[in-house]
């Protein structure tokens, strides 16, 4: 999934915005976070977090007693995906750089 896939991704959203609630202690703060995710919020959402440019750190802007642990916003955030290709060469073992090994 690429990047703007995930931040996009409403499942990813709901997930991230329910946990930045648990660690916000402001009540009206975390009342609106959890509407943000609910079917009442849905319009607010569509508003606010599906633009563009929206990240992680507007939201924690936007919520200033919210203070998750990096390890809990960590575990929201995608895998890694292999890279279906790799350039191996080194000039170490090559005195002059003529050709390249490509790995697939």
């Amino acid at each position: 999934m690429y990047r703007t896939e995930w931040l996009n991704s409403i499942s990813f959203m709901q997930a991230l915005l329910r946990v930045l609630a648990h660690y916000t202690k402001n009540e009206q703060e975390k009342r609106r976070i959890l509407e943000l995710c609910s079917l009442q919020g849905s319009d607010d959402y569509t508003r606010y977090l599906r633009q563009p440019n929206v990240n992680i750190l507007d939201l924690l802007e936007a919520f200033p007693s919210c203070r998750p642990p990096i390890e809990r916003l960590l575990e929201h955030w995608p895998r890694l995906l292999p890279r279906p290709y790799s350039i191996s060469s080194s000039p170490l073992t090559v005195c002059e750089l003529k050709w390249m090994h490509i790995t697939c």
